[in-house]
């Protein structure tokens, strides 16, 4: 109801003006003004969303190759460890063995000093030489279960 007396309104002006002859270059200027505005706005907010569009997918992207980047950092430091692990391993081996085999020697050494001793003793019974065999027989059981417990150790180890 309010919008028809407008509309009447603007149309006596219209009228009364166009009598007079008095031109409305006033109202269309500023009628154009607000429209060049409005398209200069609508072209600044769709500027402003393009290149905040941009920034976003810009930002998204550094934050998948920052995710990489880490992923890829913590699988060179589990890598790593998984090698110093190896590494430790081979070398407690290692060391094993070399106290393996020079035990084994230390035993072929008082295997030849057993049956030497009893050589001895064959040739020159003393009391001596027959209180010694009984000492190296335990050395050598000694050095056996030491062989073994390394063995067993080193077998309980390599699972990991």
């Amino acid at each position: 109801m309010l919008e028809d007396v407008n509309r009447d309104y603007k149309n006596t002006i219209n009228l009364l003006r166009s009598q007079l002859e008095i031109k409305n270059t006033a109202l269309n200027n500023n009628e154009q003004e607000q429209c060049l505005c409005r398209k200069q706005h609508a072209n600044k907010e769709s500027y402003i969303e393009e290149k905040l569009e941009g920034m976003l997918e810009k930002f998204k992207y550094e934050l998948e190759i920052r995710d990489i980047k880490i992923g890829h950092q913590m699988e060179m430091m589990e890598l790593k460890n998984k090698v110093s692990l190896l590494e430790m391993q081979q070398t407690i081996t290692d060391r094993s063995e070399k106290k393996i085999n020079k035990d084994n020697t230390n035993v072929k050494l008082h295997d030849e000093g057993y049956s030497t001793s009893r050589h001895i003793a064959n040739i020159h019974p003393t009391n001596i030489v027959q209180d010694q065999s009984p000492s190296i027989r335990d050395c050598i059981n000694n050095e056996q279960n030491k062989t073994s417990a390394l063995q067993k150790q080193s077998a309980n180890r390599t699972p990991m």
